[in-house]
């Protein structure tokens, strides 16, 4: 395909391409290959190509706007927000990212449950406001089955609310297995 003619100010040797928004910084490096136009911008009709970004909604009053439109591609993964009878009827092709982010999608749900019942955050805030060296140690969060993490590494013997003692030279926030006395007293080991 040829490319199409391109609106005033755009660089005639790149296709042109329609943005109903700004494309996120990662798409400049396309910037070489293409020329981004607003739908907003008046000479913006020759244009064949519509990138969606995000779930911006794609409507039959965008699409008849633009007589020489023949695709309409969404980043996201799904095609709800793009009125695809109007493509229809226009014989636009409709394309989407398919599954492509999915497994990113999934690894970072995941990654938010976990921060979530860990309560990953709120340590984090405990330990940058200096917390621990006036109120100790923050409290251990439940795992996912009620257990917590001291219930992991203590013996059986031992409760989460036994007293531990820290042997010189061993500070707080350094990692050691507590093991249990006969008075059911932690120490580091």
């Amino acid at each position: 395909m040829a490319p199409p003619p391109n609106c005033a100010g755009a660089d005639s040797s790149k296709r042109l391409v329609l943005l109903p928004r700004p494309l996120i910084p990662e798409f400049a490096a396309l910037a070489g290959r293409f020329s981004f136009v607003s739908v907003d911008d008046a000479d913006a009709a020759e244009a064949r190509v519509l990138v969606v970004p995000a779930l911006t909604p794609v409507r039959a009053e965008l699409v008849d706007r633009f007589p020489a439109l023949e695709l309409v591609a969404a980043t996201s993964v799904g095609v709800d927000h793009i009125d695809l009878d109007a493509c229809r009827r226009r014989g636009i092709a409709v394309t989407n990212a398919g599954d492509a982010f999915s497994a990113d999608s999934a690894d970072y749900a995941v990654g938010l449950v976990v921060a979530v019942l860990r309560r990953v955050v709120a340590a984090d805030a405990y330990l940058r406001r200096g917390s621990w060296a006036t109120h100790g140690d923050y409290p251990l969060a439940t795992k996912e089955d009620g257990s917590t993490e001291a219930d992991a590494v203590m013996p059986s013997g031992m409760r989460q609310g036994a007293v531990r003692r820290w042997p010189p030279g061993v500070g707080r926030g350094k990692p050691a297995r507590p093991s249990a006395t006969s008075r059911g007293v932690a120490t580091c080991t």
